[in-house]
Parts: C-alpha cells; structure tokens; sequence
C-alpha cells in the first residue's frame, strides 16, 4: 500500500469498518429542529403550568397564553376551563410556527437564551415592585409561581418575535445591499 492509502481512512482494507464519507452539500447547512421543538413545548409546559397556578381572576394566565388566548373570541364557553384544550393547541401551533421561522432563520440560541433569562427576571422584579410588599403581591395573584410562570410565556414569545423581526429585516438589508 502507498502512503497516501494509508492515510485514507475509507481506503480498503478498512473501509467495510467505517462509515461511507459525508454527502457533498450544496453549500447549505442543514436545518436544526431545536427552536421548532423546544418553542412550542416550553409554552405548553409552562401555560399549563400557568392554568394551575392563574393569578387574579386568570389575568397572568391570559396574559401568559397570548398566543393562543384570542381563540377565545370565536368560542362559545362558559368557563376558561371548556376552551383550554383549543388554547392549547392554537397556541401551540403559534410557537411552533415561531420556532420553525427562528430555526429557518438560524437565530443564535445563546442570544434567544439570553433574552428570555434577562426578560422574565426583568418582568418578574417589574411585577412585584408594583406593590408594596411581597406578601400583598403574592394575596393579589396566589402565588411566586403564577408570576414566574407568566413572566415565562411572555418573554418567550416576545424574544421570539423580537428575534424573528430583527434577523428578517436586517437579513433583507444584506440582500438588498448585496444587489
């Protein structure tokens, strides 16, 4: 065997032993599913998590649900508890539709991470200074967790869409630019 075989590793006599080398691409990378995963699954985790603990009449839970709260306006219902399924599932399919734009997009999770963290920490603290005391806070809404949970669903659809928006627009100046 000459040298430059023996430094191929998919030369024979190995190569049944190895896997086939890696497709040529066309220059493309190849989508990721994270955000059209995880998007929609934390909303559902934690909009579930929001209907068991809805703060104050079920505000934070509207609030939190958002994406798939304004199904409502087209259901007959008596209680929120007969519509929750729908808000589920067109909440759920609204994520998932951010999470296909932001991995279509490929938008760095460092900074998608970021932005959630810094937002529910920010929204949570923003919450809670809007009393004087912690104690009449959590009286007003139940408890740490409904605004924690609120705080959650709000940051992540608002990173999203923040995300979303400003990776299109400032990709379309680039192309734009490039013409």
């Amino acid at each position: 065997m000459s040298a430059a075989a023996d430094k191929n590793p998919y030369s024979a006599p190995n190569s049944e032993l190895l896997p086939p080398p890696p497709a040529k691409s066309r220059g493309r990378r190849a989508v990721s599913a994270f955000y059209r995963i995880l998007i929609p699954l934390l909303w559902l985790l934690v909009t579930w998590t929001s209907w068991k603990h809805p703060g104050d009449e079920y505000g934070l839970f509207a609030v939190g649900a958002l994406p798939g709260i304004w199904i409502v306006a087209f259901l007959k219902f008596s209680h929120l508890r007969e519509v929750l399924p729908a808000i589920l599932l067109v909440g759920g399919a609204t994520m998932a539709l951010a999470g296909w734009l932001m991995d279509r997009l490929r938008i760095w999770k460092l900074v998608w991470l970021s932005l959630l963290i810094a937002g529910t920490c920010l929204l949570v603290l923003w919450a809670f200074s809007q009393f004087p005391t912690y104690n009449k806070a959590i009286s007003k809404n139940g408890s740490l967790t409904a605004y924690i949970a609120a705080s959650l669903n709000i940051s992540s659809y608002v990173a999203a869409s923040t995300l979303i928006v400003l990776t299109a627009v400032g990709r379309g100046l680039l192309y734009f630019q490039r013409r």
